[in-house]
């Protein structure tokens, strides 16, 4: 936890307006967080695992993907994985510890 706050409910509080703007800018949707910081049990090296829907991104779904991680991280100040939601890899997270924000 991060002075009384867990970093789920900074990201929510202090961040969310700026990661939705990042999102329109490459053309994502729904903002899911899954891993250490949606079960709560994050610490100040914990890196932020994030989930969206891109559709017809301006240029790219790569693209989109790399400039979201760097925004996001820019916004976190700390290290963000972007998993897109239609990877395989998806299907393998437990869903019960997806956090839709």
């Amino acid at each position: 936890m991060e002075n009384e706050r867990d970093l789920l409910t900074i990201i929510v509080d202090d961040h969310l307006t700026d990661l939705y703007v990042a999102m329109s800018d490459y053309g994502a949707m729904n903002l899911r967080v899954f891993g250490s910081v949606a079960r709560r049990e994050s610490d100040a090296n914990s890196d932020v695992d994030f989930i969206v829907d891109i559709n017809h991104p301006p240029r790219g779904r790569l693209f989109a993907r790399a400039g979201l991680s760097e925004r996001f991280s820019r916004i976190l100040g700390r290290r963000v994985d972007i998993v897109l939601g239609d990877d395989d890899f998806v299907s393998k997270i437990d869903r019960g510890s997806v956090v839709e924000i």
